[in-house]
């Protein structure tokens, strides 16, 4: 994880998963200079996804992609940059600034992280920390958003005959509308702060 400072801010982020209703989103503290290929960590566990698929953040038009990415944007230099290179803070120094996150090109998975609050440091932040949340990860490679829902939609219909099919991409004890913060934050204490 990226290097702290005693005097660096700790930053409150909101991470949504874009088109879902209600609201997927999860409420996260992490240090301001947390740098980006950090952050998808924190992103992926905070929300509950596996790390199974290739990612990007877009902030106004750049997109900011994996070291072994950069030459895809061979055609686009001004706008493919190193994520290496920059944090949080650099893409959102503001309250109420905002970036996107898209994991998974071919479900596409669009998330907004925004910058909600920031404070000095009182304590140190040995790992992020997720305050809230609402609703369950969906499961990955079920389509995106919509094929998501459509999923839902013939699991709440047990004579739909797609129904038995649609089983095989939930667990057992699924519930849609429930998140467990407990189990986000025993994810997010491996992403330690050095």
């Amino acid at each position: 994880m990226g290097n702290k400072t005693k005097d660096n801010n700790i930053v409150q982020i909101k991470i949504t998963l874009l088109d879902t209703d209600p609201e997927i989103f999860r409420r996260v503290l992490v240090y301001a200079n947390t740098p980006l290929a950090d952050l998808h960590d924190v992103i992926q566990n905070a929300m509950g996804w596996e790390h199974d698929h290739l990612y990007h953040f877009i902030k106004d038009k750049v997109i900011y992609v994996q070291d072994d990415d950069t030459d895809f944007g061979l055609l686009m230099r001004d706008r493919v940059k190193s994520e290496s290179e920059y944090t949080v803070d650099d893409l959102v120094p503001n309250v109420r600034a905002k970036f996107l996150y898209e994991y998974d090109f071919g479900d596409s998975w669009m998330h907004e992280v925004k910058r909600e609050k920031f404070t000095q440091a009182v304590t140190e932040l040995q790992h992020p920390i997720c305050l809230e949340g609402q609703g369950a990860c969906p499961p990955e490679d079920c389509g995106g958003v919509y094929g998501y829902y459509q999923l839902l939609e013939v699991l709440a219909d047990p004579k739909n005959p797609e129904y038995e099919e649609s089983l095989e991409w939930f667990s057992d004890d699924f519930k849609p509308k429930y998140f467990d913060i407990d189990e986000a934050n025993r994810k997010l204490k491996i992403i330690r702060y050095k």
